[in-house]
């Protein structure tokens, strides 16, 4: 059920022609990709396997160009659904997902919807690698469990503009998935801009436990970096009562529920040192960031700084 090869598309753009194809466009440089959006799903394929499936949608004025994308997993695989024997590379058409469930948990790429029947003007065509992102990533990697490295487009002569919600691809992952996905869209000629450009325009993001997500767990100052000023969240309001006594000023993210506890300082150990765009981080619970040793002696230190404060009160 995982990780079938896919067969290899005769129609193959090179990594230049795909890198020329998104930038042939001579469109006004005003126009951009405004927003990218994840919505993640999780469910079980019919073998029993966890898996989450995560759908990336922008929101863009002017003419789409295209997409690139490198992701890289430390941890979990990739989902690959294979049906009816064969393996595809593009959203499911909605009548062959209620012959085969697991379908909708598969990993492809879109143009504006997440089934066959909603995409503009057909299927992608599909390019090389993600060269733009990585200059080393020319050929297409596609049929991997740990990585993806693609580069898709509109066909010629299909023209699509001024989109909301308008999906690019689905990635689909085992419930245990860990590492990072980094994204390019271009639009009017303007290639990959966008309001929070990263690596050179483009969007990187973590994945963990097969979620692509947007901010890192135990980052309570949402500064993209898990360190002192998030422990200091912990020790100046150990046993607050939120709901009754108010949000901490500064604490914009990962809010507790009731009160300040051991379940908002076990991911600041697990993810010490962390940022959401530098290396591949092992997070969460199946593989911590900080070595054990370290571990052990940030939740020293911790118990000794709440001690201490624990006696200035009285």
């Amino acid at each position: 059920m995982l990780h079938a090869p896919r067969p290899r598309l005769s129609a193959f753009l090179s990594a230049s022609s795909a890198a020329a194809a998104l930038s042939a466009c001579t469109l006004p440089a005003t126009a951009q990709v405004s927003a990218f959006d994840i919505t993640s799903t999780a469910g079980q394929l019919s073998d029993g396997t966890n898996v989450v499936a995560n759908v990336l949608s922008l929101d863009f004025t002017g003419q789409y160009t295209g997409s690139l994308m490198l992701v890289e997993l430390t941890q979990g695989a990739i989902i690959n659904v294979t049906a009816f024997g064969a393996d595809s590379n593009f959203a499911p058409h909605e009548g062959l997902v209620g012959i085969e469930p697991d379908l909708a948990f598969d990993t492809f790429l879109a143009q504006g919807g997440t089934r066959a029947q909603d995409n503009i003007g057909g299927d992608p065509q599909m390019g090389g690698g993600a060269v733009t992102i990585d200059p080393t990533e020319v050929a297409a990697v596609w049929n991997d469990p740990v990585k993806i490295s693609q580069a898709w487009n509109p066909g010629a002569g299909n023209v699509i503009a001024d989109m909301t919600d308008f999906a690019v691809a689905q990635l689909a992952f085992t419930d245990d998935a860990v590492g990072r996905i980094t994204y390019k869209a271009g639009a009017n000629g303007s290639l990959f801009i966008t309001q929070t450009s990263q690596f050179g325009g483009a969007e990187v993001y973590q994945i963990l436990n097969g979620r692509v997500v947007t901010t890192l767990p135990g980052d309570y100052d949402s500064n993209g970096h898990v360190g002192q000023g998030d422990l200091d969240f912990i020790l100046q309001n150990w046993g607050r009562d939120i709901a009754s006594e108010g949000v901490p000023d500064g604490w914009v993210q990962g809010l507790p529920t009731g009160v300040v506890s051991q379940d908002e300082l076990d991911p600041i150990l697990s993810n010490w040192g962390a940022n959401i765009e530098g290396d591949l981080y092992a997070l969460g619970p199946n593989a911590a960031a900080l070595p054990e040793p370290a571990s052990l002696a940030l939740t020293a230190a911790f118990g000794l700084a709440l001690t201490t404060l624990r006696r200035r009160a009285r």
